[in-house]
């Protein structure tokens, strides 16, 4: 009896350990799982972010910006007209809209710019150029960091490339090739 009694201890006892190394390697995984969903998540939240912020800035630069330029020019007129009708005051007065109108321009023009030098993911933007003319786009992007202002130049580069491309050809498929060298940057469209 004795003895089986110690067999069965020595069986559970065995199992226990089973169970315990078990539950540390399912520990184990799951946090592993868990950190890599943290960090897709990040991911998504991010690009997300890029993308509005990119859509805003688009929307401000075509909307609010070619208003801005039509009554900068209107002012312009009205004032240049009030001047050759000998109506002084009015001419100062379409001056001073034309400076405030001019300098809200500015501003829109800096705020654009700083939701793009934000918002320069420089691979959601290319995606997101591809995705929308409707062309499977391969891309060998060498680059693994540019600054904003070369990143930006890029995507307008590679979203007109896209564009014209739809336009004028019958493409499907568009290979792009970025390459940071050692004395200048190289887009091949």
């Amino acid at each position: 009896r004795l003895q089986k009694r110690t067999e069965t201890a020595e069986c559970l006892e065995q199992r226990l350990m089973k169970l315990r190394d078990d539950s540390t390697e399912k520990n184990l995984l799951l946090e592993e799982k868990n950190r890599m969903l943290a960090e897709k998540q990040d991911y998504e939240i991010y690009a997300a972010t890029l993308k509005e912020r990119n859509r805003i800035a688009r929307e401000i630069h075509d909307n609010v910006g070619h208003l801005l330029t039509r009554a900068i020019m209107q002012s312009e007129a009205s004032q240049v007209v009030a001047q050759i009708s000998g109506r002084d005051a009015d001419a100062r007065g379409f001056e001073d809209i034309h400076a405030t109108v001019n300098e809200a321009m500015t501003m829109v023009r800096r705020s654009v710019h700083d939701l793009k030098e934000e918002g320069a993911d420089f691979t959601a933007q290319i995606d997101a150029a591809s995705q929308a003319v409707g062309l499977e786009v391969m891309l060998d992007n060498a680059i693994d960091d540019a600054p904003s202002p070369i990143a930006r130049c890029f995507a307008t580069t590679i979203r007109e490339a896209l564009n014209n491309t739809v336009r004028h050809s019958d493409a499907e498929t568009v290979h792009i090739t970025l390459r940071d060298m050692p004395a200048l940057w190289q887009l091949v469209v």
